[in-house]
């Protein structure tokens, strides 16, 4: 049924423009209307297809994250208190809207509450969705690529500031403006080093049941092993600033986990040591 509701609207949506007759003669301004109508069907249709996206990628990930589901955190790009046990891992792709509107609106409160204080530590994983998104896997492996000369985040944010331009070309006069090093960065991305990163990042996302964009998995370090995290609560969505701080103070209020809490140090703006 998903598949049919898809194709019907892909299928409909882009002959709407075309229904004058023929022979019909608009005016300079009727025709302006036009081009914005065209351009608002358009866009709609591209919601559209994400969102259908999203539903498709649900179903197909389904499952229910038990007590004993843990996940690679050491080796990523990650901002906050390396030590801190709290830690929030969010699943992203750089062409979604969805996430776009949770990096404009939500994640800059979370950074001055919860990052910057030194309660959580946040770590940046890929899923780029590229049935719809055709430029979000090399955008992500692009990201890497900075991240090798400790530009991760200043290219990340370039990325989601320009959703809608992410071509070869484009990820490279981002990374000039950034400060990044041409000749080593270009060969990066040609060489596709990271593209088995990436694949990774996808691959035990959906293992985790991340199915569509932007997933956050929360949880704390585990105490055997520092490089994972156990999975304590998964969001899904473009969410408020109240919904993410419900799920994160009731993790770091957990009685169990408050005395561990409270031996971490926990400077304010101390960096995650696996950062890039």
């Amino acid at each position: 049924m998903l598949r049919i509701l898809k194709l019907y609207l892909l299928c409909s949506i882009p002959l709407l423009p075309f229904v004058l007759p023929a022979h019909a003669q608009i005016s300079s301004d009727e025709a302006g209307q036009l081009r914005k109508q065209i351009e608002q069907l358009q866009e709609g249709q591209r919601r559209i297809e994400n969102t259908l996206n999203v539903l498709s990628n649900m179903l197909a990930s389904r499952k229910v994250l038990t007590d004993s589901d843990s996940l690679a955190i050491g080796g990523y790009p990650g901002l906050g208190d390396g030590t801190a046990k709290v830690v929030l891992v969010e699943f992203s792709d750089y062409e979604c809207l969805f996430c776009g509107e949770y990096y404009a609106h939500t994640f800059p409160r979370i950074n001055d509450s919860y990052i910057q204080t030194g309660k959580i530590r946040y770590v940046a994983r890929n899923f780029p969705l590229e049935r719809t998104h055709p430029y979000a896997k090399m955008a992500a492996e692009a990201a890497y690529c900075a991240g090798e000369q400790g530009k991760y985040w200043d290219f990340h944010d370039k990325l989601f500031t320009n959703q809608k331009h992410l071509a070869v070309s484009e990820l490279k006069e981002y990374a000039v403006s950034a400060g990044i090093a041409s000749e080593p960065f270009d060969s990066c991305l040609q060489s596709n080093r990271f593209a088995a990163s990436v694949e990774r990042d996808i691959e035990e996302g959906r293992k985790s049941g991340v199915g569509a964009t932007p997933t956050f998995l929360l949880g704390y370090v585990d105490p055997k092993d520092p490089t994972r995290i156990k999975v304590e609560k998964t969001i899904k969505g473009s969410l408020s600033f109240q919904e993410f701080q419900s799920s994160i103070d009731s993790l770091l209020a957990e009685p169990s986990h408050r005395d561990a809490i409270s031996e971490q140090s926990v400077s304010p703006g101390k960096p995650d040591k696996t950062a890039f």
